[in-house]
């Protein structure tokens, strides 16, 4: 299983959320930093047996405008898009 951490928690900038998803999936350089292209890249290049665990959703809200709702949404739907249950999304707050 591929155990993915995600802390959202020190991220300052929005910028700073989507470089440090790319960075902790691995995703090239040219998948464009909003939430249509996160949403394309890990819908496509999520390994199918990942564990996502994620801190920081709330942290997110606070300083991005509810922005973290949406990533968190993302996140969420990521499973059911896959139609199986061997991707697991854990989100702590």
């Amino acid at each position: 299983m591929n155990n993915i951490k995600l802390d959202f928690t020190d991220c300052n900038y929005i910028m700073e959320v989507y470089e440090y998803v790319k960075k902790q999936f691995k995703l090239p350089d040219y998948c464009g930093n909003n939430l249509d292209a996160l949403w394309d890249f890990l819908r496509d290049e999520c390994p199918s047996d990942a564990k996502i665990d994620i801190d920081g959703i709330k942290y997110l809200n606070n300083k991005f405008d509810g922005h973290g709702d949406e990533i968190k949404k993302i996140f969420e739907d990521l499973p059911k898009e896959y139609g199986n249950e061997k991707i697991k999304v854990i989100i702590h707050s």
